[in-house]
């Protein structure tokens, strides 16, 4: 019945809203499909040692279940972006104790929230701050932030995520440097390289594919 829907052809989002109106398993697993290339790439970024792959596979399937029942077409967000935000928050939350526990790890920043202060980083490059400028905000800018930030950590190779941990946890430049053991120079170029990936997770967000 519902095989004409199985193909490249047709949009996740007409996928997901025939879900809603008629949940469908093998629709479903062609779904899964579909995404699992997102799940694959997200899933790498949370390995760890105590954490099962396969463990890790079946969370996403779940947040994919949540976002299915929870996606609403009117945010005119794609499903694909609203996706990547709910299964990263859910393994975030199903692990956030062995992060807690591995604090300074270089893993555990990811977990950090969009509320933070990060207004008197002068220099900041993630600066949630600027992004969040009211005290309330609604539930869609609220997810739209999230998404941009989501999509700007999974643009961040091994060197940026550590400058960009530092930075947002109150680390100077020279600080910066001093650390990842780069001259100011290079620092300052690696603190631009990571400024063009935030503006390329911004232009490629919902926001601007409205």
């Amino acid at each position: 019945m519902m095989k004409h829907l199985m193909n490249k052809e047709t949009t996740l989002e007409t996928i997901v809203l025939q879900l809603q109106a008629e949940f469908d398993e093998e629709l479903f697993s062609y779904l899964v499909k579909r995404v699992q290339p997102l799940v694959f790439s997200t899933i790498k970024k949370y390995r760890q040692p105590y954490i099962d792959k396969d463990d890790l596979y079946q969370e996403a399937i779940i947040a994919l279940y949540k976002a299915v029942e929870k996606y609403d077409i009117q945010f005119k967000a794609y499903f694909i972006g609203y996706y990547r935000m709910v299964m990263k928050h859910h393994i975030q939350r199903n692990i956030k104790r062995h992060l807690a526990a591995k604090r300074g790890s270089g893993e555990s920043w990811k977990d950090i929230s969009l509320e933070a202060d990060l207004s008197k980083n002068k220099d900041s490059t993630l600066n949630v701050a600027d992004t969040l400028k009211s005290d309330t905000i609604s539930g869609e800018d609220y997810s739209l932030a999230r998404e941009i930030f989501d999509d700007y950590i999974s643009r961040l190779d091994e060197e940026e995520e550590q400058f960009v941990y530092l930075k947002v946890t109150g680390h100077s430049l020279p600080e910066i440097a001093e650390k990842i053991n780069l001259s100011l120079a290079q620092t300052r170029y690696l603190s631009r390289k990571c400024r063009i990936k935030f503006d390329k997770a911004v232009f490629n967000s919902s926001l601007y594919k409205k």
